[in-house]
């Protein structure tokens, strides 16, 4: 990055902390007023809970039992908890019910299981395309992708997490407030700028760049594409990441004449799938969402627009993927046998580790561990501190360091819903020397070049066990 570009961003981070001190001066009371005062059409929302109500998606498979290969990890495919379980009533999130998750609850057996990361040598992007490595790498991703095909998967969706999208210090939002046609003239040149810092700076350490994904387009011939969200850390970005996610997929995904049963595969890194969470929850229109719809409106998102866009979405199953993903929102029921969470993670338990081996990796993903709820950052102005406070009662806390340092105690790994997989991915440091940074606690590796191949691997095993995978490669293809 040049000396030039960095006082640029410099410079522009410092304006747009002056005016969020300028518009925090409005009263917090106010906010409190047109929230309450904010109204969604009520045929509209019910419209958008009938159509979701139409389109409940029910497990259309088997899921497979444990299983063991004999050059491989084993791995324990994804099993659903079973109904008539003993207390699952009491812990599970029922149909269109999708509270928080909560931390004192103790995983069920069979919705978790552990793996290992069976290689560390790296697959670079400038490695020699004619190396027996690379043909290896190359044939055993088309292969994966085959299998995909198979599966009917209409696109991969790939989004980034926190702090290296497009607006992860709220510019572009306090600029929309200063002048809004200032804002739409700079946003598209800001948040490239931004994202391309990030991409410059993070590089693939827990981060899906245009790069990384033309390059597992490439492999795999499946559609990909990227999606850029703000990537703040609080609800409301979040919020605002799904409703936009919503237009990114009805606009790269054929919904006009869909194949039977088509599928789209979403795979997040870290807060991502919080985001996946809240386009899933008003997917399926759980009993909160219109709180989220009056929320979006409030923040100036396009509700009939958006009801117009998920009504699109309903036809698709939707399969959903989530690297290092903190515990915190909840997910809706009919998606569990499609949710799959990978976890790097070292122990023979399903807690994370103690913050003894922090500085060299020792246990794992440690920003998974502290990015539990309560551990967002306090928005810049007052108003979006209100709408925030408003989304902590569907969505869990947000910004409350008291109930964080609680939460942690817990050191949940394991999401209520869908399966977790703890990886033991061997980026911990062998010689007891600090690695912390270049592993980023544990949370970059999931995005490695070296990994893409063990990754895609993962989603073929577990999501899609009956798509055609030949013969010949079952036994080369999962390193």
């Amino acid at each position: 990055m040049s000396m030039s570009t960095a006082l640029l961003l410099l410079t522009t981070l410092v304006l747009a902390v002056s005016i969020a001190v300028v518009r925090n001066r409005r009263i917090t009371a106010d906010t409190l007023k047109r929230l309450q005062a904010a109204q969604v059409s009520d045929a509209l929302t019910q419209s958008i809970a009938d159509s979701a109500t139409r389109r409940t998606q029910p497990a259309k498979r088997a899921l497979p039992p444990c299983s063991q290969s004999s050059t491989g990890p084993m791995v324990v495919s994804p099993v659903s908890p079973d109904s008539s379980a003993p207390g699952f009533s009491r812990t599970t999130p029922t149909l269109l019910s999708c509270p928080p998750q909560a931390y004192n609850i103790e995983p069920y057996e069979g919705t978790f299981g552990f793996a290992s990361f069976p290689t560390r040598r790296i697959i670079r992007p400038r490695i020699a395309r004619r190396s027996e490595t690379y043909l290896a790498w190359q044939h055993a991703m088309h292969h994966y992708g085959l299998a995909l095909h198979a599966a009917r998967v209409t696109q991969a969706c790939f989004v980034h997490g926190t702090f290296v999208g497009n607006d992860p210090f709220s510019i572009l939002r306090a600029l929309q407030g200063l002048s809004p046609k200032l804002h739409q003239s700079v946003e598209p040149m800001i948040g490239a700028m931004m994202k391309k810092a990030g991409d410059f700076v993070a590089q693939d350490a827990g981060n899906f760049s245009h790069r990384w994904v033309q390059r597992f387009q490439t492999a795999t011939e499946v559609p990909s594409s990227l999606f850029v969200w703000s990537s703040e850390n609080t609800h409301a970005a979040r919020l605002v990441g799904a409703i936009q996610l919503a237009k990114h997929l009805t606009s790269t995904v054929c919904v006009n004449k869909p194949e039977a049963d088509p599928r789209i595969l979403l795979i997040g890194h870290s807060h991502a799938a919080q985001v996946f969470s809240i386009l899933l929850q008003l997917i399926y229109a759980v009993d909160h969402s219109s709180v989220l719809l009056k929320v979006a409106s409030i923040l100036g998102e396009d509700i009939e627009a958006l009801g117009r866009q998920l009504e699109q979405l309903r036809p698709f199953e939707i399969d959903v993927v989530t690297l290092g993903a903190p515990v915190r929102y909840g997910w809706p029921k009919p998606i569990w046998p499609r949710l799959l969470h990978i976890i790097n993670h070292r122990g023979d338990t399903p807690q994370a580790g103690s913050w003894e081996g922090l500085l060299t990796t020792r246990d794992g993903d440690y920003l998974q561990q502290l990015g539990v709820a309560g551990s967002d950052l306090p928005a810049f102005t007052a108003d979006l501190r209100t709408i925030n406070l408003t989304l902590d009662d569907v969505l869990g806390p947000g910004w409350h360091p008291k109930r964080w340092f609680e939460n942690l105690q817990y050191r949940r790994r394991i999401h209520q819903g869908g399966f977790t997989l703890l990886v033991n991915y061997q980026d911990h440091s062998s010689i007891g020397l600090p690695n912390c940074i270049s592993t980023n606690f544990g949370h970059a590796i999931y995005t490695r070049w070296n990994t893409m191949r063990y990754l895609t691997y993962l989603i073929q095993k577990h999501l899609y066990p009956k798509s055609p995978v030949p013969a010949a490669h079952r036994a080369h293809t999962h390193h």
